[in-house]
């Protein structure tokens, strides 16, 4: 399967957050977590992040960064892990090929093509080892996630063959939850993977409620 996704992104091209008004930045202290998706299409995601996660009444919080497709958006990545020195950013999500990249870019090895769990969870460790922050990498075959020397991998739960866009951004917000909780590690990967499978396998495009994924994790046999 080949996803081919067209967009015109307008003025978030180039959001830098100076538009936001006194009491958008108000509210930005109170959520429990602040989620920078798509990155890569704002020319400007750099300056917005350092907005967004730098304001004050954010420490304890979760800062979550999703780059999305980081093909064309090299040079920027640099200028990115500064911000992440700076402790802004509490956990970077990639896809397998996001995760590619990045490796590449700052040199900590390399994701092969073909790969296997142990590959995954080494890209991981590798990146944690250079961000200093917890990095989640989700793939068909199963999700890594490494933090301070802890370590954690649950496979996919079956291939499913299909629609397949929006299938991270589904792994993201089960991931965002289990991180609230908080779960251990190992149980917060099952329950992400099992959001994105519910997606994927729920023939309409549509996303799992709580619910549904709490009964298929209670009925299914990698039991939280």
């Amino acid at each position: 399967m080949v996803n081919v996704m067209i967009s015109d992104v307008g003025d978030v091209a180039h959001f830098d957050g100076r538009k936001f008004k006194r009491n958008d930045i108000l509210a930005l202290k109170e959520p429990d977590c602040i989620a920078l998706v798509n990155w890569s299409a704002n020319k400007s995601a750099n300056a917005l992040a350092r907005k967004i996660f730098g304001i004050n009444g954010r420490k304890a919080k979760l800062n979550f960064l999703d780059p999305a497709d980081l093909s064309g958006a090299e040079n920027r990545i640099r200028p990115l892990k500064r911000i992440i020195d700076e402790g802004l950013i509490d956990v970077i999500s990639l896809n397998e090929n996001e995760a590619r990249i990045l490796t590449r870019v700052l040199q900590t090895g390399r994701l092969p093509q073909r790969y296997r769990a142990e590959d995954v969870l080494r890209a991981s460790a590798r990146l944690h080892d250079a961000l200093r922050t917890t990095v989640d990498i989700h793939t068909p075959i199963g999700s890594a996630s490494t933090h301070n020397g802890q370590q954690g991998w649950a496979p996919a739960l079956e291939l499913v063959r299909g629609f397949v866009t929006g299938a991270g951004d589904v792994w993201d917000a089960g991931d965002i939850i289990g991180h609230l909780l908080p779960l251990n590690v190992g149980d917060r990967l099952r329950f992400a993977n099992a959001c994105a499978y519910l997606y994927l396998s729920s023939g309409g495009v549509r996303a799992p409620n709580l619910k549904e994924v709490e009964c298929f994790l209670l009925n299914d046999q990698r039991k939280l």
